[in-house]
């Protein structure tokens, strides 16, 4: 790091001089290659990550490990060398969807009591669902009627079969139809707007289910708007 500072006198000869200070910081522990970790893509191509961490003054043990992503991940320190470096291996558990966490490791220094691993995932299952938010309705009152479309396609390219689309049919009306460019489908979402009372919005989940891989339960939040029409 550098950092300068001018000094102002009323020497004749040299009333401005700048000061320069340069030096190197060293962390207490070095985190490598970073304190991130991001999982993207299909769970079974989804490769685990290594970070290293290394005392570069004093020794130092790490005494407590926790998480807010129990169940997604999987994780687990391994002793390098006692005192000095350590590994911490994280991977995926996750099928399918997203999510956002840490790991929090305990150190014993007290320069340094803690160091956050933060954690990142977005698993693709063999379907892909978008978007996952849909507003339809009389979104203004001097907009049209908006309806919505929602597409359900196959990452791998594999032909499938929609079994199941669960939502409130007091609310919306949903129409498929295949894709003629790749193996998958489009859902039109058309409001019901008669079951809105005027002024407010009500939602209901859309949820898609298939044969392809019945495990795998996608959920689009429909918001179902019906703002009243200015007299």
């Amino acid at each position: 790091m550098t950092k300068t500072a001018t000094v102002e006198s009323n020497d004749p000869t040299g009333r401005k001089v700048s000061l320069v200070m340069r030096g190197k910081v060293r962390s207490l522990i070095a985190v490598t290659p970073s304190t991130s970790v991001y999982f993207k893509g299909r769970p079974d191509e989804v490769s685990a990550n290594v970070i290293e961490l290394a005392a570069t003054a004093q020794p130092f043990r790490i005494v407590k490990m926790e998480s807010n992503l129990d169940g997604k991940i999987r994780y687990g320190l391994q002793t390098l060398e006692a005192g000095r470096r350590y590994r911490l291996e994280t991977a995926n558990l996750l099928r399918v969807g997203t999510y956002g966490g840490f790991i929090k490791l305990t150190t014993d220094l007290p320069q340094k009591g803690e160091i956050v691993v933060r954690v990142n995932g977005a698993i693709e299952g063999e379907l892909q669902v978008t978007p996952l938010s849909v507003f339809i309705g009389k979104l203004q009152a001097s907009e049209p009627e908006r309806t919505g479309r929602i597409q359900v396609i196959s990452t791998r390219g594999r032909p499938f079969e929609i079994k199941k689309l669960t939502y409130d049919h007091r609310l919306v009306r949903v129409v498929q139809e295949p894709l003629s460019d790749r193996a998958g489908f489009s859902l039109a979402l058309i409001p019901i707007l008669e079951n809105v009372r005027p002024g407010t919005r009500q939602s209901t989940p859309l949820i898609v289910e298939n044969d392809l891989a019945p495990d795998e339960v996608h959920e689009v939040e429909v918001q179902v708007v019906n703002f009243p029409v200015t007299p």
